[in-house]
């Protein structure tokens, strides 16, 4: 073998070796990132647990707080509902007039806000409705 082939199957042998090597290093870097990802995975399912277990245990506490004897009675005293949702507001002529029959038309309060329908959350002002759907002869 004369000396340019005995120089290129050195030049081969150290690249396979290189090769093998980084190969190698990659794996090894491979399994220390799978090592972690697990041991953080496992961290987060304890954590999870614990907090889980903390909110259980103020949840048990809350509802044995709460004094239940005269309805629902926060420290003595009965929150306002009506604050959160109110009966429904039927529309009249003189209330929501493009309403009056449509059968989109919800009226509902909640929290002091009006609620008329889900095309038209603060009404139809103008005229009549576009959206109005109901039987022709409740139309305004």
């Amino acid at each position: 073998m004369s000396d340019w082939q005995k120089d290129l199957a050195e030049i081969w042998e150290s690249i396979l070796t290189g090769v093998e090597e980084f190969s190698n290093e990659v794996q090894e870097a491979s399994a220390e990132v799978v090592d972690l990802i697990v041991g953080v995975a496992e961290q987060i399912t304890i954590d999870m647990e614990s907090i889980a277990n903390e909110f259980k245990e103020l949840n048990e506490e809350i509802w044995r707080d709460l004094d239940w004897e005269d309805g629902f009675n926060v420290d003595g005293e009965n929150p306002d509902w009506s604050l959160y949702y109110e009966p429904n507001r039927e529309a009249t002529a003189e209330h929501q007039p493009a309403c009056v029959g449509c059968r989109n038309y919800n009226g509902s309060m909640f929290g002091g806000n009006l609620l008329v329908c889900g095309f038209h959350p603060y009404g139809w002002q103008e005229g009549q409705c576009p959206d109005w759907e109901g039987d022709e002869n409740d139309r305004p």
